[in-house]
C-alpha cells in the first residue's frame, strides 16, 4: 500500500521491509524524500510513553554533555543571552535546556509527555535535538515550531541525516522503533524551502536555520 508523506503530502512509493530488530515497512516520498515508516507499525502513545522512560539522560554524563554540545555550541554562535529560546522535544530529563541556563541563556523546555508547557507566545531560538526522527506527522510539528519562531529566529536541530551511502536495513538509527521519520539531504531542502529558512550551518547530523 502506498502512503501519503507526513511531511509534504507527496505520493510514496515502498522503500524497505525490515524485520530486525523489529517487523516495519517504509516508505519514501517522491516529492521530498522523506523515509517514513508505515503508519500501521507505529507504536501508540502509551507505548511510545514508555521506550521515552527507558532513556538514562544524565546532567552529570559527561559523554552525553558533549553530544548535545554538538548542536548547542554552533547554536549559540548565533544568539545572545537576551533572547528567549524553546527546547523542542526535550524528554523526561530536560539535560539540553538546563546546560543553557547554567550558562546563562534564557529557555524553557516542551515535551508533549513530560513537559507539555503553554506554546502561546513566538521565541528568539529553538532547539530540537534527536526529536524530528520521532516525529508521526512532521508537518504538523513543524508547521507549530516555525509558527513559534519569531522572524529572524534560530532553529536548530540534530538528528542523523539518511545519506546516500547508509545502509538502512542495518543503520544503527533505524534501530529504534521510536524513530519512524528519517531526513534526506533532499528532504532537508524541502524544509528550508517551505518554510522559508536560510541555511546557517550544516555539520553530518546537524542543520542551523535562521526563519525569514
Amino acid at each position: 500500500m502506498n502512503y501519503n508523506c507526513p511531511l509534504c503530502d507527496g505520493s510514496s512509493t515502498f522503500f524497505n521491509s525490515a524485520v530486525k530488530p523489529f517487523e516495519a515497512n517504509y516508505s519514501r516520498c517522491n516529492q521530498c524524500d522523506l523515509v517514513f515508516m508505515d503508519p500501521t507499525y507505529l507504536l501508540d502513545s502509551s507505548e511510545e510513553k514508555e521506550r521515552y522512560l527507558t532513556h538514562n539522560n544524565d546532567i552529570n554524563d559527561e559523554r552525553y554533555v558533549d553530544f548535545l554540545n554538538k548542536l548547542i555550541l554552533p547554536v549559540q554562535k548565533y544568539i545572545t543571552k537576551e533572547m528567549k529560546g524553546l527546547d523542542y522535544g526535550s524528554g523526561p530529563s530536560p539535560v539540553l535546556a538546563q546546560l543553557m541556563l547554567r550558562s546563562g541563556y534564557q529557555i524553557e523546555a516542551y515535551d508533549p509527555y513530560f513537559s507539555k508547557i503553554d506554546l502561546g507566545e513566538e521565541y528568539d531560538f529553538i532547539t530540537s535535538s534527536e526529536v524530528v526522527e520521532h516525529f508521526y506527522n512532521p508537518k504538523v510539528e513543524f508547521d507549530n515550531l516555525i509558527a513559534r519562531l519569531k522572524v529572524g529566529g534560530i532553529l536548530g536541530v540534530m538528528t542523523s541525516i539518511l545519506y546516500q551511502d547508509i545502509d538502512f536495513e542495518k543503520w544503527y538509527y533505524r534501530h529504534d522503533n521510536t524513530h519512524v521519520s528519517f531526513y534526506t539531504p533532499k528532504s532537508l531542502q524541502y524544509l528550508q524551502d517551505h518554510y522559508k529558512l536560510k541555511q546557517l550551518h550544516l555539520s553530518e547530523n546537524i542543520v542551523i536555520w535562521k526563519k525569514l
